[in-house]
């Protein structure tokens, strides 16, 4: 659980980044030193943070996908998930997960990739001569552009 916790916040914080290097937030107010703030002047700068805040949390979700004979073929597993599908343009990021909540563990060595087939994103095994067994958790972080 920490270190799924740890790996989803570094690519928050990474998504976050570029996210904010792309559309660029601003406060209402600056502030300058020894200078009074007028505490309305402070109210409209946290309004500004929390609709933003709420803007970028609309946008991110954080899941654990775990492959089941129903979603598995050959070497991959796919996500399905609202925020993902149909969004060939989402930003999917995946970390193999060997210790989930309430389950076995299930360690997998192999090096694994995404891509987009069929509306929806999928998970792969880069060696395509490794299939993908049913059982193995990802975290997974979708954000839509």
């Amino acid at each position: 659980m920490k270190n799924q916790t740890l790996i989803l916040t570094a690519l928050a914080a990474l998504t976050l980044s570029v996210t904010a290097a792309a559309a660029p937030f601003t406060t209402p107010h600056t502030f300058a030193p020894g200078t009074a703030i007028k505490a309305a002047d402070m109210n409209d700068n946290f309004g500004a943070a929390q609709t933003e805040l709420r803007r970028l949390d609309e946008k991110m979700v954080a899941v654990v996908h775990k492959s089941t004979a129903a979603n598995i073929s050959s070497n991959w597993t796919c996500i399905d998930n609202v925020v993902s599908n149909g969004n060939p343009n989402a930003l999917v990021f995946v970390t193999h997960n060997y210790n989930p909540v309430g389950a076995t563990l299930n360690y997998s060595l192999y090096t694994t990739g995404v891509f987009y087939t069929g509306g929806k994103w999928c998970i792969y095994y880069e060696d395509t001569s490794k299939t993908m067994p049913a059982g193995i958790t990802f975290n997974v972080l979708i954000v839509k552009p």
